[in-house]
């Protein structure tokens, strides 16, 4: 479904029973400027339950720059969580010396010098909270790659489509309504709602997330004892 078909879907969901908030109790329905990041915010939010994966997306790396944070512009996409960086064709090892990354005991451990070594080209990369750290510090730019979960890009374009799969298109339409409605709902009521409306719904985000966790998931990396 379009950006489009959303803003209308979205609309007919809302005309049962619900009121949209941006129209400040008019009668008059808000103008798509104020409906669109409904239906981005729902974009995100589904996103996030089914932890959408992507297996290259590229990474700009900065000179003299350690860490770098996942809804930054370094990152092609927003990243939740980065699983393995690629340099010049070669996928960075973890402690196990597989594709992945360090965790930070781990990096201690291997590299206690990790944060005053001088620069160079990474070896490792181990990620703290929402950033993404190399070591050494690179010494020059260049583009690297990362796969990862990450955050769908927000619908702009009246012909743009969700980046998740197309039988949760309607379910986004449906919690932009939620959204609309009650704008402070937690992902978890979002989902609960789009459970009760829909349990058909509800169960393919369960199957997408537990899929995702199982073929992409850290645990599905060989690790190294911390």
């Amino acid at each position: 479904m379009t950006l489009s078909d959303l803003i209308g879907l979205q609309a007919s969901f809302l005309v049962a029973d619900l009121d949209n908030y941006a129209a400040s109790g008019s009668l008059t329905p808000p103008p798509s400027g104020s409906v669109v990041p409904q239906i981005n915010y729902a974009v995100r939010a589904i996103g996030r339950m089914i932890r959408q994966f992507k297996p290259l997306v590229s990474f700009t790396v900065v000179p003299n720059v350690q860490s770098y944070n996942y809804q930054g512009s370094a990152f092609q996409l927003r990243m939740t969580e980065v699983i393995s960086v690629t340099i010049a064709g070669s996928a960075l090892k973890n402690w196990a010396r597989q594709p992945g990354l360090f965790s930070f005991p781990e990096i201690q451990k291997k590299y206690p010098s990790w944060a005053t070594t001088v620069s160079g080209t990474p070896v490792a990369a181990f990620q703290l909270s929402n950033e993404l750290w190399l070591y050494p510090r690179p010494s020059s730019a260049f583009q690297a790659y990362v796969a990862g979960f990450y955050i769908p890009p927000d619908l702009v374009n009246a012909a743009d489509v969700p980046d998740l799969p197309v039988e949760l298109h309607e379910s986004v339409a449906f919690l932009a309504s939620v959204y609309a409605a009650t704008p402070y709902v937690t992902e978890e009521e979002g989902l609960a709602r789009i459970q009760a409306y829909n349990a058909a719904w509800a169960q393919f985000i369960r199957d997408t997330r537990e899929r995702n966790d199982r073929m992409f998931g850290q645990s599905s990396y060989a690790r190294g004892v911390q």
